[in-house]
């Protein structure tokens, strides 16, 4: 009897557990063999948990405009990039470094944001990819 509260606890945290696990999704819809770039202005960064969100207008499929649509990481590795809550305004000129949605939907993986003064916000550009 004495038993019952402990395996009671553990089946509540397990199903609390699941909820999360349940909720998050695969990365399989991104190119991650792919890295690029597009330039456009910002519509709305969403700074959240467990993806933050940025939203940009930029030229698509010969459209003038569209809206572009990148999900990032959680704010807690977006901090430790060197991003905060405030680092995009709607407005702000912005170039985009991500991984391509595999179908061709404008927007894709974020992988770091350059602002028009060179500020840079996310892991810095590999070797590689200076050298192009």
């Amino acid at each position: 009897m004495a038993r019952l509260p402990l395996v009671a606890a553990l089946l509540l945290a397990a199903l609390a557990m699941s909820g999360a696990a349940r909720a998050h999704h695969s990365g399989a819809m991104f190119d991650r063999s792919k890295e690029v770039s597009i330039e456009g202005e910002v519509s709305e960064w969403r700074w959240s948990n467990p993806h933050s969100w940025l939203q940009i207008h930029a030229p698509h499929n010969g459209q003038p405009e569209a809206l572009w649509s990148f999900e990032s990481t959680s704010t807690q590795i977006l901090v430790k990039q060197g991003w905060r809550r405030t680092s995009l305004k709607p407005g702000d000129k912005v170039t985009v470094a991500y991984n391509p949605f595999k179908d061709g939907a404008a927007g894709g993986n974020l992988v770091r944001v350059t602002m028009p003064d060179g500020t840079v916000f996310g892991p810095p550009p590999k070797v590689a990819e200076v050298a192009r």
